[in-house]
């Protein structure tokens, strides 16, 4: 499986101020991009595993699946890189 995930990143320095490296370190590590890019690879699993199991959303035709989305929760595990704010989907089997 293969993840791709973009993120933007706007800095914004004041005029007449000197840019330094470490003030550009400074406010990438303010951003948490650790915890952002580890959100966004977690929502895309997410994504493509649900797709893969409901097939795509509001496709007409999925009643071969096994499964159906049954909503969606928010989690936040604490880990190496933070806490996280996940909205992750639900999915119940049909046959239940």
């Amino acid at each position: 499986m293969d993840i791709e995930v973009s993120l933007q990143i706007n800095l914004r320095f004041e005029e007449g101020k000197k840019v330094s490296v470490g003030n550009i370190a400074t406010k990438i590590r303010d951003l948490r991009l650790e915890q952002k890019a580890t959100e966004a690879v977690i929502h895309k699993i997410d994504e493509i595993m649900v797709v893969r199991c409901c097939g795509e959303k509001y496709s007409r035709l999925n009643g071969n699946n096994k499964c159906q989305r049954a909503g969606s929760a928010l989690r936040h595990p604490c880990t190496s890189v933070g806490r996280l704010n996940l909205k992750l989907h639900r999915v119940k089997d049909k046959k239940n």
